[in-house]
């Protein structure tokens, strides 16, 4: 069929559902006139006449062309304040909507949902015919749509729960497949994001196995000169094992742009560089810098899960890679910072955890943590029992003895014979620990080093033969 036809055709489709249509609209107005003059404008003003000029109007695709700011029917959609709405439009115009009305009908259910303004579970709702409906008639329209819209369709339909191996989904993602080459840098990263969240299947297990080699094949010549994307491909780069090559050259164009650099993105390059299956030590000057400009913004950038996954980067990759990635000055900045807003015991204590390993000691902050415990001792009581063995921990790798540490002792004491029977806890590393800091129990010596205990906590640790 040439796009003549085409065109005739679809022109003849309007026609029908347009009588059809406007029809139902003179029977519905007779009855309205009668009944209700204070119903919604959809149902149907003066303005519907602009909806049926706009949506005939037709352009190159073959799919209609409508011009969003001056779409009544859209702007109603949009402006939705709950699912119920949208669904009751579907239900009124379904028949004569176009494509762009479809989508944002689907694009504000997806909203609807996810913002909880609504009375309709997500279950219910793609029960119910006019969703499903709606579905057809995306589908129907689906081969006309560009990339974008097709990616925000599924998208949307994930997240409401259809499930990949519908049509309408399997129809997506064929046609995703067949646009991948047609994909930009950023498109490829957004659509891996969504398919994560998908259910494995032929066809989205093949675009997660093709995606980074599209990318790593089209980075080349893609790359634009922005540095947020810079830095955003190259953490993609470095979470799916792309080659040390890709990487490099990402960072020259990074390095060009440095100036550019803002608290927004400065956080994602440092964990970028610090990631354990690349070679960065070429790049410790800009890793400095950015430690530099990280420490200059730390009040406002930072918070505790920020500190946590760069120092826990920073740790891995000193401890096996090399100690150039070690920077003392930005773990004395950081405790500051945690000591100037008082950070919690928890908090401190988990931080205190990725410390341990590389034997760094801070009197100041163990002063500081014992304080908060020694002020409130419900503390003690309630922390998770791995909180208290990384603080004993630290005071022993110190050995130090803070300020008001002889008060806590009972406590300690009290807080280790509730877990006596855990044989998964490390007992004799604490027992060493508390001997450093001339915490003694008989009772805990007695079991720790009894006959059985040791035999039972030595074979789990398979240290002794089954």
């Amino acid at each position: 069929m040439n796009k003549i036809s085409k065109y005739v055709q679809y022109l003849r489709q309007i026609h029908i559902s347009s009588n059809i249509f406007w029809h139902q609209h003179s029977i519905k107005q007779k009855h309205q006139f009668s009944t209700n003059t204070n119903s919604l404008f959809l149902n149907f003003s003066p303005s519907f006449i602009q909806i049926r000029k706009l949506s005939n109007t037709i352009n190159q695709s073959g799919v209609s062309d409508i011009v969003t700011t001056n779409d009544v029917l859209i702007t109603s959609i949009k402006n939705a304040k709950q699912t119920s709405d949208v669904l009751q439009m579907l239900r009124l115009h379904s028949t004569a909507m176009s494509a762009p009305q479809h989508l944002q009908a689907l694009n504000s259910l997806f909203l609807l949902q996810k913002s909880k303004r609504t009375n309709i579970s997500k279950e219910e709702l793609t029960r119910r015919p006019e969703f499903t409906a709606m579905c057809r008639k995306i589908q129907n329209y689906s081969r006309n749509l560009d990339l974008n819209d097709v990616m925000n369709s599924v998208k949307c339909l994930s997240y409401l729960g259809v499930s990949v191996n519908s049509n309408i989904m399997q129809m997506l993602l064929q046609l995703i497949s067949k646009m991948i080459n047609d994909m930009s840098l950023q498109q490829i990263t957004f659509l891996h994001f969504l398919l994560k969240e998908l259910p494995s299947c032929p066809l989205v297990d093949a675009l997660k196995l093709a995606l980074p080699i599209v990318f790593e094949t089209q980075v080349q010549y893609k790359l634009e000169d922005n540095l947020y994307w810079q830095v955003e491909f190259l953490n993609y780069i470095a979470k799916h094992g792309l080659s040390q090559e890709t990487f490099d050259f990402v960072m020259t164009r990074i390095i060009r742009n440095i100036d550019q650099i803002s608290p927004k993105i400065v956080q994602s390059l440092l964990l970028c560089l610090y990631y354990k299956n690349y070679s960065t030590e070429k790049y410790i000057d800009l890793i400095n810098r950015c430690l530099q400009y990280y420490m200059n913004h730390l009040d406002y950038i930072a918070d505790i899960s920020d500190i946590d996954a760069i120092l826990l980067r920073m740790i891995n990759k000193y401890s096996t890679d090399s100690e150039l990635f070690y920077s003392e000055e930005f773990i004395n900045k950081i405790i500051e910072f945690m000591m100037k807003n008082e950070e919690s015991f928890e908090n401190s204590a988990f931080i205190l955890k990725k410390l341990n390993r590389i034997g760094y000691v801070h009197r100041g902050f163990l002063d500081y943590m014992t304080n908060k415990l020694t002020s409130r001792h419900d503390i003690l009581e309630n922390i998770k029992f791995g909180v208290l063995l990384s603080y004993i921990a630290a005071c022993a790798n110190a050995n130090y003895t803070p300020p008001g540490f002889d008060e806590l002792k009972p406590l300690i004491l009290t807080r280790l014979n509730i877990q006596k029977d855990v044989l998964e806890l490390p007992w004799l590393l604490v027992t060493f620990d508390l001997a450093v800091l001339d915490v003694w129990s008989e009772e805990l010596l007695e079991r720790v080093f009894s006959r059985d205990f040791l035999y039972g906590f030595l074979k789990r640790s398979k240290l002794l033969p089954v």
